[in-house]
């Protein structure tokens, strides 16, 4: 996963932890309401728009990321329009995710019958043997 930190200078005016990390995913957990007063505020789609912006280096886009994953970190202030950091100054690291993705549990559960079916025919006596 991606995170960034803003320079000591743009952290000290917007305040925040030093590192946030860009966790896209996590904007499902968000309010509807909330995503669409994010997009107008942003003028981007989250899940689509976002992440085609940023892959070409957009600055605008960058910024938007920027401020919704402080967003998601509950970092409220300020908004979008007032929010103007240096992202030239900013850092930003690519870090393995040390936990394994959690499969939503219907998923899990239909491998888990599957196996389970493989695994008793395996087991099944075989007619005529």
């Amino acid at each position: 996963m991606w995170r960034f930190r803003l320079s000591d200078e743009d952290r000290e005016k917007y305040g925040g932890p030093e590192w946030v990390e860009y966790q896209l995913t996590k904007a499902v957990d968000l309010d509807v309401d909330l995503i669409e007063q994010i997009e107008d505020a942003t003028g981007y789609t989250i899940l689509i728009t976002l992440p085609d912006a940023l892959s070409r280096g957009s600055l605008k886009a960058t910024r938007a990321a920027v401020w919704l994953a402080r967003h998601i970190h509950g970092i409220h202030e300020p908004t979008f329009a007032a929010f103007k950091p240096n992202m030239l100054a900013a850092d930003f690291e690519w870090v393995d995710d040390p936990a394994p993705p959690v499969e939503p549990p219907n998923r899990a559960a239909r491998r888990t019958k599957a196996a389970s079916r493989t695994s008793t025919k395996r087991n099944a006596p075989r007619s005529g043997t």
